[in-house]
């Protein structure tokens, strides 16, 4: 009976809601309708899922709230969140899903099932057409999204992180592979997906990606992403091409070749002083450039700083011994194209005739281990 007292109200919302709001929605128009429960009365806004920038906002009164968009032509879904500001009591009893004083709404998993409430996220997309948001603010999950495909294809993704492939390598990374485009094949429609393979293109070969993208109906792959990856793809250089050498200013500000033509191996780390994982892996870089340096290892940080002076203060700080270059902003998306990184720390190992090896995106504990393996095959007879 319990669970039954929980949903019955939902429904009944629902129900309200929907008898109460037959006013049709133009085809360009985007149309948030929502009976939220102790949501108090007020300013209720509409804000980017991971900018946080307001997009809208409009009143709230006794839980009911509507925003109205238009959608021009070069509009594409997007991930959004509804947010507004909540008691000084409420704030500090609750920190979940709070953002700058303000609560943002949480929504339960609807394509769960029965595990929909451990699933609770305070996103949705954005999307042509009504959306409905129904339930109660106050109960932890309970409010419910009834929106259009591409909110079903996000939830059914949730913590499975789309595009994403990892270090996996032979079969791990074939199945996974395999999973994206049968997703994709489902969803031909889903600008969420193409967003998933963008931000994770550097992972995948230039046919993986040119495969994928062909999987998506004509108007997804001439979106702003698509368009993007077209002239990715065009610059970026592959794993059977060898790489130009190129000129970096040293700490001295003096220009410099980036790679040695006597050294066996050359591994590039990409990072920045701001970035934690990157800074957490130092220790790690000086237990392997002291192992393999005199074994023809030349190692090289790059870093992608917009600040020489943040970079010049955290070499003070971290002492490594060995190249260092930052990469000047203007030439920032072309190295980023070329090495093939959006993500750091992002390490890539290159062979004598700058054809790349592998490559590690990311901190790990296990990543010495691999570094080692590699070293160690690649330097065998040196």
């Amino acid at each position: 009976m319990k669970a039954r007292s929980t949903w019955l109200p939902l429904c009944w919302s629902f129900c309200l809601l929907s008898c109460s709001s037959q006013q049709s929605v133009q085809s360009n128009e985007i149309v948030i309708e929502g009976n939220i429960s102790h949501i108090p009365d007020g300013k209720i806004y509409l804000i980017g899922g991971y900018s946080h920038e307001r997009l809208d906002s409009t009143a709230c009164r006794s839980g009911h709230f509507r925003f109205v968009l238009k959608a021009d032509s070069a509009f594409v879904p997007r991930v959004v969140s509804v947010q507004y500001k909540d008691s000084l009591e409420a704030r500090k009893e609750r920190r979940m899903f709070m953002f700058k004083d303000y609560k943002l709404v949480s929504f339960r998993n609807y394509t769960r099932g029965a595990d929909s409430l451990k699933y609770s996220t305070s996103t949705f997309m954005l999307e042509k057409g009504h959306t409905k948001l129904v339930g109660d603010a106050e109960v932890f999950g309970q409010v419910r999204v009834f929106a259009g495909p591409e909110t079903t294809v996000m939830y059914s993704l949730q913590m499975q992180d789309f595009g994403w492939l990892g270090n996996t390598t032979g079969t791990t990374r074939t199945a996974k592979l395999n999973f994206f485009k049968r997703k994709i094949k489902d969803n031909p429609f889903s600008y969420y997906l193409l967003d998933g393979i963008y931000n994770n293109k550097e992972e995948f070969s230039e046919q993986e990606l040119r495969e994928m993208v062909g999987l998506f109906q004509p108007a997804v792959q001439q979106s702003g992403n698509g368009r993007k990856m077209v002239q990715y793809l065009a610059n970026r250089i592959d794993t059977n091409q060898a790489y130009p050498d190129f000129t970096l200013a040293d700490p001295a500000g003096q220009q410099k070749r980036v790679f040695n033509p006597q050294a066996n191996v050359t591994m590039l780390v990409f990072w920045a002083s701001w970035c934690g994982p990157c800074r957490k892996e130092i220790p790690q870089l000086k237990a392997l450039y002291q192992q393999y340096a005199h074994r023809g290892l030349q190692l090289v940080s790059i870093s992608v700083d917009k600040k020489a002076a943040d970079w010049q203060q955290a070499l003070g700080q971290e002492q490594m011994r060995w190249s260092q270059g930052i990469v000047e902003e203007n030439q920032l998306d072309v190295i980023k194209q070329r090495f093939n990184f959006s993500a750091i720390p992002c390490v890539v190992f290159i062979d004598k005739d700058r054809r790349e090896i592998r490559r590690f995106t990311g901190y790990s504990e296990a990543n010495p281990t691999h570094y080692r393996a590699l070293l160690a095959k690649e330097l065998a007879s040196k």
